[in-house]
């Protein structure tokens, strides 16, 4: 998989309402290694725009700026 930012494209205030690609979603082994990316991302100055315990699974959401 490859994820590539190209600087003339511009933001799209209703990209929302597009068909695109609009989720990508990483599995984990265990809490421990999600909360470890999670630790990661945060000391590089990636936070997460909001979080979620959905029951079964504990997510992170991060927004593709």
């Amino acid at each position: 998989m490859g994820l590539i930012a190209i600087p003339q494209l511009t933001k799209d205030p209703q990209r929302r309402n597009h068909a695109r690609l609009q989720h990508i979603a990483y599995e984990y082994n265990s809490l421990d290694e999600l909360l470890q990316t999670y630790v990661r991302l945060k000391e590089a100055g990636i936070t997460p725009l909001l979080s979620a315990d959905h029951g079964l699974t504990t997510s992170m959401y991060y927004e593709d700026s």
